[in-house]
This record gives structure tokens, C-alpha cells and sequence, in this order.
């Protein structure tokens, strides 16, 4: 994202605001405005009546997304009277951007995000320049703190790299088994850099593409290491490689018999996903009106002992998360296919999960007005990220704060 680079800075905000509720899976007061149980609900049904959020509901989305843009524009000048970022103009830094968390709980009340939890909706907002166009280039968790892979880097690489984390944890003593951090640590990265090296391998689809893949980790204070793909408080770094788009990296080292057969079916999952998005996305045009397009995908990978790979079924079988980008242009390519499932993965329907991409993209579209309709004169909304976790069958919907995300949706905005 152009917006974020040096000398900008880039804020992430929690406001206190959602229904106490949200925080223990009580559906809460009924008479609290909620988005529709169709959408909290995975359901591969054609949308109907029961799609369309209430007028409340709209302005309670609206109201909260209000309070982001409207404390933009004020330059979030504190009560107190101090120098904000923007006044003090000797300071080499100024407030270029906010991104906000915003949760949803089983009831579907909506609001901002507090505290742990899943971010339903995420949405980045960009102060107006003149001639600035958007540019969504990686996904938000991107902009946290992580460790770069390359698909040519040894384990000793690996260890390397990571020795500082361990360093750093044991300094501030959030950490009192250095042994046990450093084994697990460095375990957890040779397993991601397999499959970097696994997806470097994959020959490229056009249409939608691999941009990269990622993997959260929670340390304990025993120095138990923990792989999440969520969006919650609790990730202390990430895993990141992003494919190459240019210069190809050096050619990585020779896969072992089990890795091939991962490789296989690796590119028969990824052919059928980047086939079925365009197919998904020309199904649904609600989102061209609003400004915004559908720009990047990430999705929960499982992959089985047997080599079989798909969607994560849970959190806990899920080895990172895999992130498509949209080329410029699209089309549908060949007929789709989905590789065998295991008990990491689920089965999937393609009927049912390219209608459940096709609903999330009109719920994005929901999401991009109530956005756009609190843009302020020197603010804008830029991106929106909505996360969904999915059933057997492959059925969508939105991720509660209690969820995980496993499938994340994201949109750029293409009109000023």
C-alpha cells in the first residue's frame, strides 16, 4: 500500500464501543440492531429478503465507521490539548492512515473490535492526496512485525533469523524456557519454509494468482510456540513469504517423494481456486457500484498426512494461510476440481462455495457503501477486509468474534 511508507505513519485503533455481549457469545439484547442471521449462519442458499440488513442495522454499521472518519478528520486531537502528529509540524511523521478492527457476535450486533477476538471486518482509511490512487499490495497482516522466507533459504537460515525473536522474548522476560522457545520457533519455521518451497514450485495460473502465504504464532510463557490464522490480539509474529513477481528467486532445493505429492495436489487446489474466483466474482456486480473491487483472497490450508491438500477444517489443522491477488484482468479457466479431502481439510462443494464467495462479495458490497457514505473531505475509506469461516460442504459466513476467518476477502477501492 503506497500509504505506508517511510515517514508515514500508520495507526491500528480500538475503540471501545461493541456490545459487551460480544465477548461471551450471548446473542445479547434483542433489541440491539443486527446484521442478518443469514449472514452470520454458513449457508449456501441464493440470497433473498432475509439477505438485506435492516435500515437500524445499516446505521449502527454506518455510526461505527462514523466515529473512525469523523476522528480522522478532527486530527484526533486529545482532550488535554497536547500536540497531535498533525499539528506539530518539526515532527518528520504524520498520521497517513488507520486501519480498524471491527468484530460481530452470534447474535450479529456489530462493532468495534476490543480486546481478543476475530476481526470480522477490517477497514484501512487514507488521509486525500491530490492524484493518489489506492493500491491494495498485500494483505493488512502483512504491516505487522514479520519474518521474511525465501524459498531458497536453508534451516540454517531459518535459525538464524529467528534467534533474535528468541533473544528479544527472553530480554523482556515474557518468556522463561528458552530451550523450549528456540526448539519450537525454529520447528514451526522449517515447517513453513516446506511449503514455501512447495508453492514456489507451483506453476502460475493467470487470472488470480499466488501473492504469498502467511502464518500467526502465538508464544506462551513457557516458550510453547502456537500456529493462528486469525486476526485476534493473541499473534506475536508472523511468517510471511510473497511470491516473487518479477526476478525469479534461485531454484530451491530438490522435494523429497512426500513433498512432490504435496506439490501435486497443491497445483490441482490452486488451479481450481483460481478458477472459481473469476467465476465467483462475475456472478455478482453489487460491488462495481460502490467503487471498490475484489482484489485478494486468503484462505485456511490443510494438508493431510497423506498428502492431500484443501481448506483448513479448523484453526488448529490449518499450516498458514494462503493469499491469491486478482490480476488486471480475469477470466475463467478450465473446469474446476477440487483435490481429495482428509480430516484437515474439508470437502468441498464447488456449487456451493463459489454461490458462498459470490454472497460474500455482495456483503462486501454492503460493507464498501456504509464506508464510503462517512468519507470525510480529507479522508476516505481504501480497503475493507471481511473474514468468513466456513462448514462442511464449503458454505461461507461471516466470522464472529469467536471465529477464526479462515477465508478472508479483500477490497480495493478503485474511484475517488
Amino acid at each position: 500500500m503506497k500509504a505506508f511508507q517511510s515517514k508515514h505513519l500508520a495507526t491500528c485503533l480500538t475503540i471501545l464501543g461493541l456490545a459487551s455481549s460480544c465477548s461471551s457469545g450471548d446473542p445479547g439484547p434483542k433489541n440491539l440492531p443486527a446484521l442478518p442471521q443469514s449472514w452470520i449462519q454458513s449457508s449456501s442458499q441464493p440470497g433473498g429478503s432475509e439477505d438485506k440488513p435492516s435500515p437500524e442495522a445499516t446505521k449502527s454499521v454506518q455510526a461505527a465507521f462514523r466515529v473512525h472518519s469523523e476522528a480522522l478528520e478532527a486530527g484526533i486531537k486529545p482532550t488535554n490539548g497536547a500536540l497531535t502528529l498533525e499539528s506539530q509540524g518539526s515532527v518528520p511523521w504524520h498520521l497517513d492512515g488507520m486501519i480498524a478492527s471491527f468484530a460481530i457476535d452470534v447474535g450479529g450486533v456489530f462493532g468495534a473490535l476490543v480486546g481478543d477476538g476475530d476481526a470480522g471486518v477490517k477497514v484501512t482509511w487514507q488521509k486525500r492526496q491530490a492524484g493518489q490512487t489506492s493500491q491494495m499490495s498485500a494483505p493488512s497482516a502483512r504491516k505487522q512485525t514479520a519474518y521474511h522466507f525465501r524459498s531458497n533459504m536453508t534451516t540454517h537460515d531459518v535459525k538464524a533469523m529467528l534467534e533474535p525473536a528468541v533473544r528479544m522474548a527472553v530480554a523482556t522476560r515474557s518468556v522463561n524456557d528458552e530451550a523450549s522457545l528456540r526448539r519450537d520457533l525454529v520447528a514451526e519455521g522449517t515447517k513453513f519454509l516446506t511449503i514455501v518451497r512447495i508453492l514456489s514450485q507451483v506453476d502460475p495460473t493467470p487470472g488470480w494468482h499466488i501473492d504469498g502465504f502467511q502464518l500467526g504464532l502465538f508464544i506462551g510463557a513457557n516458550g510453547q510456540v502456537s500456529p493462528l490464522i486469525g486476526t485476534g490480539g493473541n499473534i506475536a509474529l508472523y511468517f510471511d513469504w510473497t511470491a516473487p513477481s518479477s526476478k525469479p528467486e534461485a531454484a530451491p532445493l530438490d522435494l523429497n517423494p512426500h513433498q512432490t505429492l504435496v506439490k501435486e495436489n497443491m497445483a490441482a487446489f490452486v488451479q481450481a481456486l483460481s478458477s472459481l474466483l473469476p467465476e465467483a466474482e462475475a456472478e455478482s456486480t453489487a460491488i462495481e457500484k460502490t467503487g471498490f473491487e475484489f482484489q485478494v483472497f486468503q484462505v485456511g490450508l490443510g494438508i493431510g498426512v497423506g498428502g492431500e491438500v484443501g481448506i483448513a477444517s479448523t484453526q488448529d489443522s490449518a499450516v498458514g494461510r494462503i493469499i491469491f491477488k486478482r490480476d488486471a484482468a480475469t477470466e475463467a479457466l478450465l473446469s474446476l476440481r477440487m483435490p481429495p479431502s482428509s480430516r484437515t481439510a474439508i470437502p468441498v462443494s464447488i456449487r456451493h462455495f463459489r454461490e458462498g464467495i459470490r454472497r460474500a462479495i455482495r456483503m462486501g458490497a454492503f460493507f464498501a457503501r456504509q464506508a464510503a457514505a462517512v468519507d470525510t473531505p480529507n479522508w476516505k475509506a481504501t480497503e475493507i477486509e471481511l473474514g468468513f469461516d466456513t462448514n462442511l460442504g464449503g458454505t461461507l459466513g461471516l466470522a464472529t468474534i469467536q471465529g477464526v476467518g479462515l477465508i478472508r476477502l479483500g477490497f480495493e477501492r478503485v474511484e475517488n
